[in-house]
């Protein structure tokens, strides 16, 4: 049985080295926000430790910057549905 909440193991990166990419690129972080959808302070929040990222979009951000290893918001993977067999 596939899992659907199965994930990937991914290497993490620091708020420097991500820092680091976005200038070695030549992207500034506002833009690289604004194209994923992303408010701009809250990836700002994010990158500089002052939101814990547990869920919503700061957990997006944190998962997309490579800052947490997590799965990106999928609503549609979640299943609630009662598995227990009454007998």
């Amino acid at each position: 049985v596939h899992d659907v909440m199965e994930k990937k193991k991914v290497e993490l990166s620091t708020p420097e080295e991500i820092r680091q990419e976005f200038a070695a690129r030549g992207i500034s972080i506002s833009a690289w926000a604004r194209w994923r959808g992303f408010s701009v302070p809250l990836v700002y929040q994010v990158l500089n430790g002052k939101r814990r990222a547990l869920r919503g979009q700061s957990h997006e951000i944190a998962v997309a910057l490579g800052l947490k290893d997590g799965l990106p918001l999928d609503f549609t993977a979640l299943s609630f549905e009662n598995k227990r067999e009454d007998g």
